[in-house]
């Protein structure tokens, strides 16, 4: 299969980019592994969208959902696993077969950072929207940063939440640390970070420095670091392939700077191809 465009990754940056693409008739796969939407799954709510009021991020999942379907644009869900240079062109490897294009465009994202001495149980998570369907339990985070307290916020709408920091939040928005701090069902416990995890019968038992307690969940969210390892290194500075979103930005990352990167990667894709094409 050829198309001039290969587009891995289906959040914010993705689909921006497959938008302005399908609006200019230029043949692209959308490709995602799993559902798509990047992290504005675990965002509470959204507040820095110009043209929206604050709204939750599985919202405007639904929005971006919409939008593909009224464009008739489809994803194909696949695994990228290798991403090879070969001649003018890229050969994508994916875990249905291969796909052959002219560009790629690599939103994929970020992964999470991990603890794999914290890993004992499959109670122990790293993204928050895995545990949006537990009701009425206690859930403990590990963070400090913006992603643990908004993480926070939302799992406590149905549940009690203790969330452990490393050092003070300085980087946190002040109203996130606010809202946390004034919600009976939040404690937090700054500069007291989690030192282990054992399973004890069907909760978790962590320890800090201060305290020993019991909890049925455990939120790893200790950072993130770019979803590239499909891709060599020296590919990254080739002239056919964009980068997109969190995978390029990093911690900077925002839904609307990743949506201007997914455009800014289609406008410079579409002009190429009108200068190949006048030759």
């Amino acid at each position: 299969m050829f198309v001039e465009v290969a587009i891995v990754g289906a959040g914010p940056a993705g689909i921006t980019c497959a938008i302005q693409l399908e609006h200019h008739g230029i043949e692209f796969s959308l490709i995602e592994k799993e559902r798509i939407g990047g992290l504005l799954l675990n965002a509470n709510l959204v507040e820095n969208l110009p043209l929206l009021p604050p709204i939750p991020g599985k919202e405007v999942v639904k929005m971006l959902k919409n939008t593909l379907e009224r464009r008739g644009i489809d994803i194909l869900y696949a695994t990228v696993r290798t991403i090879e240079k070969i001649g003018s062109g890229f050969v994508l490897h994916h875990s249905d077969g291969i796909i052959q294009s002219r560009y790629i465009v690599l939103a994929t994202g970020t992964l999470p950072k991990r603890i794999k001495a914290f890993e004992v149980s499959p109670r122990i998570v790293y993204e928050p929207f895995k545990l949006f369907d537990v009701v009425g339990k206690c859930i403990a985070i590990a963070g400090s940063g913006e992603a643990a307290f908004d993480a926070a916020l939302n799992l406590a709408k149905r549940n009690n939440v203790v969330l452990f920091t490393k050092h003070e939040p300085h980087k946190v928005s002040p109203k996130l640390i606010e809202r946390a701090s004034k919600l009976k069902n939040i404690e937090l416990k700054l500069c007291e970070p989690v030192k282990s995890v054992q399973v004890k019968g069907d909760g978790l038992l962590i320890s800090t420095k201060a305290s020993l307690a019991f909890y049925d969940y455990l939120l790893i969210s200790i950072g993130r670091r770019a979803n590239n390892g499909m891709i060599s290194e020296d590919l990254l500075n080739c002239e056919e392939l964009f980068l997109a979103g969190d995978v390029k930005r990093g911690a900077l990352g925002q839904a609307t700077m990743a949506m201007g990167d997914g455009m800014e990667a289609a406008q410079k894709i579409i002009e190429r191809l009108r200068r190949r094409n006048r030759n």
